[in-house]
Order: C-alpha cells, then structure tokens, then sequence
C-alpha cells in the first residue's frame, strides 16, 4: 500500500436527516441545518464560570480571574464549582445544575470553563442545551471541554470557542491572552499567520473548521458522539500522551474512516508527548501521502500559547499563503 492509498475517501450511506433551527449561515454535521451563531461578548460583559470536568489548584485560578479582570470582564462564580470529589470537580448532578443553571440565567454573554481534566464526557447527554438553543451565547474552553463543545456544535449547531480556561490564563503569554480578548469581543483576528507550524503537506483546502483534544475525538468517536466531519479542517492537540499512544488514536481514526473525510489538518501543540524529534517524525510519516494541507506545531493547546478558534464556521487553510482564515462570520451581528 502507498501513502497515498492510505487516505483513499470513502462513502458514506443511511445517515438520517434531523431538521434543526435555521438561524445564521454555515452548516453543520449531517443535517444541512445552518450555524447558531453566538453575539460577541461585550468589553465590559460578564462571564459565567463552570467546571464540568476536573477539580482546579486555587493559585492558578485566582490568576486566571485577575487576568479576565484586567481585560474588564465581569464574573459570575458558582459556589458549586469549588466542590471536590476525588478527580472530578463534585458530584455528576452538582456539575449538571451549575450548567443548567448558568446556560438559563440572564445577563451573561458567555460561559467559560475553570479547567479542564476529566468529568465532560459523564454529563454529556444530561446537561440541557435548550436555553443556548433559544438565547446562544459563546461557550469556551478546551481539553477535556472538547467533548462539551463539539457536543454543542453537534446537537444543536451552535459555534463555540476552543480556548483558554481560566487556569490556563495564568500562563497564557500575551499573544494569546490579546487573540482571545479581540476575538471574543469581535474584533478582526483573522487571518492567522501560519509562521511558527512547520508544513507537512502543502496545499489549499475550505471547509468546516472542527476539531480539539486528540484524545477526546477518539472517545467521541467511539461513543457515537461525534460531528460529521465530511469536508471539514480538523484541527488537534494533545498533552501527556507518549507518541505510541498519539500513533493509536490517530490510527483509529484513521481506521473509523474519519481521516478520509477530511479536507485539511491543523495539528497544534503535542505537550509533554514524549521526544519532540520523535513525534514531528510520527506526523510526517503518519500524514504522508495524505490529499490535502497538513501542517504541524500550530499554537494551539496546551502550552502557553493557545490561539482561539472557533469551532464550525467555514475555513481556509493555504500554506502557500501561509494563512489560515475565516470565509464567515462566526458572531451574531
């Protein structure tokens, strides 16, 4: 077999068609419904904060929080996302009833994570999504909060942020901690300059931009959990994960039929994963051959510097212009 049977692209037969809300311009999954789009988050909004996942060190949140305070947020902190149990972040229904609560309340424009860990997939098909399907507001986070955003995005098409969390904001480097502020805010950050990704394979390719943790997709998908990811950009980053294991989730997606259906791949930061040499060697030989644009340390993830993106809108990743764009909008006007 040569590389390039490798990605060979198959059909897929018998997906049923759910109607959903039209409200806004993208697609998204298997349904042909269009995009909810979130409104931009005011400069002096207010942020609601839950934990659906792990428990989070107090020194690193509190600097998280001082840091969404110089930007001149608003915060809104549940006392229930201090609990504790073991390596969750409280009781399943104490995590369900801080998002039910805060996805209904009024006054916030927009629910932020406190961390990420393990917890999300638990909860998944218990947290209500209704009150974002009627009033949709911005979701952020990311690891462990990829299974809630791309649960969002499926269920309801509702675009959300893969991006810092509050404690990640304590060693977030300027660059990210000004993306984000402009990004959420609306302002233009678009497009992203592919300077500091190596190039895999070049080429040109559009579609929806999807993606998060590695290993998150990996349980989505064997939960039947995750978007369609037909003629999307996939975008991936991981932590704490030898190259043996990221070669493991990767060809299991590879052999899911999922890699095939997709027209680009951004992959981002791959922390503590072992000798760097080793896995920039695992991705070349891994995406050999492979029908459209790779390319490879795209600051994403878990290091200090994790540029926000949004999760749905069409995209553009060329690297020989060296750009990764929007082609929509992804904020309600």
């Amino acid at each position: 077999m040569t590389a390039a049977d490798r990605f060979r692209p198959r059909t897929r037969s018998g997906v049923r068609s759910i109607p959903r809300r039209v409200l806004g311009t993208g697609r998204f999954a298997s349904t042909g419904s269009r995009l909810i789009l979130p409104p931009r988050v005011p400069s002096n909004g207010t942020l609601g904060l839950f934990a659906p996942s792990g428990p989070f060190p107090a020194d690193r949140f509190e600097a998280g929080l001082a840091r969404l305070a110089a930007m001149g947020f608003d915060i809104r902190i549940p006392p229930e996302i201090f609990l504790r149990q073991g390596y969750l972040a409280g009781p399943d229904p104490a995590r369900i009833r801080v998002w039910a609560d805060l996805s209904g309340q009024n006054g916030l424009d927009g629910l932020m994570a406190a961390r990420g860990g393990y917890g999300a997939l638990r909860i998944l098909d218990q947290i209500p999504t209704r009150p974002l399907r009627d009033h949709p507001r911005l979701v952020i986070g990311f690891s462990d909060i990829t299974a809630l955003l791309l649960h969002l995005y499926r269920t309801l098409g509702l675009v959300t942020l893969h991006g810092p969390v509050v404690t990640s904001l304590a060693e977030a480097d300027p660059l990210t901690l000004d993306h984000f502020y402009r990004l959420i805010t609306g302002k233009k950050v678009f497009p992203l300059a592919l300077d500091d990704a190596a190039v895999l394979v070049p080429g040109r390719a559009e579609g929806p931009l999807v993606g998060g943790n590695l290993t998150l997709i990996v349980h989505l998908a064997a939960a039947r959990r995750l978007p369609n990811l037909d003629g999307s950009i996939l975008f991936l980053e991981d932590v704490d994960e030898a190259p043996y294991r990221l070669d493991r989730h990767l060809t299991s997606l590879k052999l899911a039929g999922l890699l095939d259906r997709v027209r680009g791949v951004i992959l981002g930061q791959f922390v503590r994963c072992g000798d760097p040499d080793q896995v920039t060697r695992l991705m070349t030989d891994f995406f050999q051959g492979f029908p459209g644009p790779v390319v490879l340390n795209f600051p994403i993830g878990h290091g200090e510097r994790n540029l926000a993106l949004p999760i749905g809108p069409r995209a553009a990743l060329d690297t020989r212009a060296g750009t990764l764009d929007l082609l929509e909008p992804w904020l309600a006007e």
